[in-house]
């Protein structure tokens, strides 16, 4: 089990990433969370590909959901919302 500390330091790290670039940058997470989660039966593995898909077609609706938000929500209100 991740200490709660250390687990919030890395979304605060994967936070600071994605705000950046997230068109560019969330595919780049994605693969570093495929590599942390492995494929066991407690790895997400369809959940993980779902969002793969979504993030990765910009034509999906859901994709240009996600990408309006972080446009247009504040970035602290991301932020708080991302830390929770």
């Amino acid at each position: 089990m991740i200490p709660k500390t250390l687990g919030k330091l890395g979304l605060k790290t994967a936070y600071g990433y994605i705000e950046k670039d997230p068109e560019h940058n969330l595919p780049k997470l994605m693969e570093w969370v495929d590599r942390l989660a492995g494929d066991g039966p407690n790895s997400f593995l369809v959940q993980r590909d779902a969002f793969r898909t979504v993030i990765n077609d910009p034509d999906n609706n859901m994709h240009q959901l996600l990408m309006n938000i972080f446009r247009e929500v504040d970035n602290d209100v991301l932020k708080a919302t991302f830390l929770l």
